[in-house]
């Protein structure tokens, strides 16, 4: 059909007149001239497909990849927090030193309070103690000292022996 639509006429008056090429022929080089950009845009097509085709093939081998490092970075952060939880389950053995000062701090708790609430800067000051050194005398001493917030300033400690 299209080729009996642009087969070139013979008739003179398909001519121009201005010595340009009879109009359908004209016609034909413009059709040429589309159907080289199609097939052109076709094999560039072809090819970005065959790059697609090859980037498909390697996502599943990236997926395993990414799979198996986040698998071992997973249990490596257990066994750290297994770890990590092993180490704050101990117990805190209190050195010779704080052992004679856990004694002390009973004595003076048992002499001083009779059922009352110390201040907790009265007896490290009697025991001639440093805050930290103190507070950490505190937290191995849990079993047998109450600690709690004076209700009047909440930044003062009250001590009790229980």
């Amino acid at each position: 059909m299209w080729a009996a639509i642009l087969r070139p006429r013979q008739k003179e008056e398909d001519f121009r007149g201005d010595g340009r090429k009879p109009f359908s022929e004209d016609l034909l080089s413009e059709i040429q001239q589309l159907r080289d950009e199609v097939a052109q845009m076709r094999r560039d097509m072809d090819i970005l497909m065959a790059g697609m085709a090859e980037v498909k093939a390697e996502i599943p081998e990236y997926h395993q990849q990414i799979h198996e490092t986040l698998s071992l970075r997973c249990q490596t952060i257990a066994r750290r927090m297994d770890s990590m939880e092993d180490i704050l389950a101990l117990p805190e053995i209190p050195k010779p030193r704080q052992s004679d000062q856990r004694d002390v701090l009973r004595a003076l708790l048992a002499q001083n309070s009779n059922g009352k609430w110390i201040p907790a800067k009265a007896i490290r000051q009697k025991m001639n103690m440093g805050k930290d050194e103190f507070s950490r005398l505190l937290k191995i001493s849990k079993d047998f000292v109450e600690v709690k917030e004076n209700p009047r300033d909440r930044r003062e400690k009250l001590l009790k022996i229980s």
